[in-house]
């Protein structure tokens, strides 16, 4: 499933100005297993995404705060899914 955002005002914050983020997180069961899936919405302009992949949440983050995401230890990012143990 790919990012599904709903732009609604600009894209970045201004500089100097707070930036905030609600971002809910829940774990789905299904015979296959448990997969995370989350939901993002900038506070500011109400943009918001519907995501499985955390790399995606990470993105939505640097885009709508105009700031560099850091990455997880030893760099890399990693898929809500893999992480469900």
């Amino acid at each position: 499933m790919q990012e599904q955002e709903t732009p609604v005002g600009p894209a970045m914050s201004l500089p100097g100005q707070p930036t905030s983020f609600v971002i809910r997180l829940w774990l789905e069961h299904s015979p296959q297993g448990a997969e995370w899936r989350g939901h993002v919405t900038h506070v500011q302009d109400q943009a918001e995404a519907y995501f499985r992949d955390f790399s995606v949440l990470l993105d939505f983050l640097g885009r709508h705060s105009g700031a560099r995401v850091p990455l997880q230890p030893g760099g890399a990012r990693a898929d809500l899914a893999s992480q469900t143990g």
